[in-house]
């Protein structure tokens, strides 16, 4: 009877081993940067969010954004990284204070809507970004100024509309229920085609500067 025993513990603990192993992680490659710099002069400079970059990454082929500690700092401590899928879905990987990981998912609503809101006013300026040669394209942006009356606050805007990447993951970040936030606020109402590559907002407590300074190649991966 124990010999019975011992060869039934030893088939399910063998079962078990290779049921586990054929749960094989995919390894995903994220292999451009996209980053922004920002300066918050309502935020006092000794504090974290008066001034720095925010860095996103970008797997072009599978349309996947992924955001680390170089984008949220320490808002998300316990988050080891939040990847983003062009249907809305959020997925956070995490260690928790007793050294356990784990995953949850979060969803969010992209707008469908492609069209500028009305409220973005076309202003005849026009200025060029990532004019760095390392292999992405550079974009012309148009302004748009945006009066804000009901708080006394203005902002200008640079923007170009695009038809290969959906932005709506990075604008829609902060909406998410996490404690991890980025430091630049992008306009939520900014359709997903259109990539924000500048912003001056001028308010009674200070101005907010933001600009795309560079996208880069790198080589950063994650197990999914």
């Amino acid at each position: 009877m124990k010999n019975l025993t011992l060869l039934l513990v030893i088939f399910v603990f063998t079962n078990c081993q290779a049921q586990s192993n054929t749960v094989k992680k995919k390894e995903i490659k994220f292999d451009q940067a996209w980053i922004w710099e920002y300066t918050n002069t309502t935020v006092p400079e000794d504090e974290i969010g008066h001034k720095g970059e925010v860095w996103v990454y970008y797997n072009e082929k599978l349309q996947y954004w992924l955001f680390t500690a170089e984008s949220y700092g320490i808002t998300g401590e316990m988050f080891n990284w939040i990847l983003a899928k062009p249907d809305g879905t959020y997925i956070v990987d995490y260690t928790d204070e007793f050294g356990k990981t784990g995953r949850l998912e979060m969803k969010a609503e992209f707008e469908k809507s492609k069209l500028l809101p009305e409220h973005y006013v076309a202003n005849g300026k026009s200025n060029w970004y990532n004019q760095e040669d390392l292999g992405f394209p550079k974009f012309k942006g148009d302004g748009y100024s945006v009066t804000y009356e009901m708080v006394n606050d203005t902002s200008e805007f640079y923007l170009a509309p695009n038809e290969k990447i959906n932005f709506a993951p990075i604008y829609l970040f902060n909406q998410l229920d996490s404690d991890a936030k980025l430091p630049i606020f992008f306009p939520v109402d900014l359709p997903g085609n259109w990539i924000y590559l500048e912003e001056s907002t001028q308010m009674p407590q200070g101005e907010i500067q933001v600009k795309l300074t560079t996208i880069t190649p790198t080589e950063y991966y994650i197990n999914l």
